[in-house]
């Protein structure tokens, strides 16, 4: 989905592509954060609009960020492993 913008420019210029994800929740699970309001111009999240957000119903979502954190780093840590087994 993401890659796909990169996938086609790449093609278009006969450009070798290659796309390794890493994921962090499953394409069904639903948040009580609002991600997309917490965007700031730049393309990154603001800390302070989810902590905000987290602010109006802190008994279930700071769980829920708990949760999306340590998915965070395993997420994280299959693709370094991944990437450092990689022989090019």
């Amino acid at each position: 989905m993401e890659a796909a913008g990169v996938a086609d420019r790449a093609a278009a210029h006969a450009i070798p592509f290659f796309c390794i994800k890493s994921v962090t929740d499953p394409a069904g699970q639903e948040f009580l954060t609002d991600f997309n309001g917490a965007l700031l111009s730049d393309g990154h999240f603001g800390t302070i609009r989810i902590l905000a957000s987290a602010l109006r119903n802190p008994g279930k979502v700071f769980p829920e960020l708990f949760r999306l954190h340590r998915s965070c780093r395993i997420a994280t840590r299959k693709l370094g492993e991944f990437i450092a087994g990689c022989r090019f």
